[in-house]
């Protein structure tokens, strides 16, 4: 068993749709179709590609997963607490290897309604043919380990953190596939 199949395993066991990645950089063409969670498939990528990183991509499906990527270093579910006087929904959590976090959440019919929301610098709601990079690979600037720092269950976010989302940030229809 590989680098890859060591990250990518454990997190398609959990219904994310995982893909290898060089560094930060999808290269498996077409890949919103073809990250998969079938351990047969990533055994194979594993053979070709075992030093690569992971990748789990987000698809506007019901059901599938989407990520909030934090690039603040964690500071806005303080911010969102401190403006709504609501909670941060609690939900499966990465510390990226550069400064940031990733949220991972299950798709209902806001956040599909959501889409891909940006606001320059701060965050990205990544819920349509995005990708993120998975827990146990290595950024390649930094060399640290994206490392779980909330091992929970994938929340699904409260209208409330949709609504938010999208008042701090712009819908984009475009994916943009090199991720932090």
């Amino acid at each position: 068993m590989g680098f890859f199949y060591a990250i990518a395993a454990p997190l398609a066991q959990r219904g994310l749709k995982v893909m290898p990645l060089r560094g930060k950089v999808a290269f498996i063409p077409d890949f919103p179709k073809k990250a998969t969670s079938d351990l047969t498939v990533l055994r194979r990528w594993d053979e070709l590609y075992s030093d690569c990183n992971a990748g789990v991509v987000a698809l506007l499906e019901p059901g599938e997963h989407w990520f909030f990527d934090d690039d603040t270093g964690g500071t806005l579910p303080a911010l969102y607490e401190q403006e709504t006087g609501l909670p941060w929904p609690q939900t499966f959590l990465v510390r990226t290897g550069a400064r940031g976090c990733h949220h991972y959440f299950t798709h209902d019919p806001a956040s599909l309604a959501m889409g891909n929301v940006v606001c320059g610098g701060q965050f990205e709601a990544r819920a349509a043919n995005y990708y993120i990079v998975a827990p146990g690979s290595i950024h390649p600037d930094t060399g640290n380990r994206y490392e779980i720092v909330q091992d929970l269950p994938f929340a699904v976010a409260p209208q409330a953190a949709i609504d938010w989302i999208l008042r701090k940030g712009v819908k984009s229809s475009k994916a943009v596939f090199d991720p932090t």
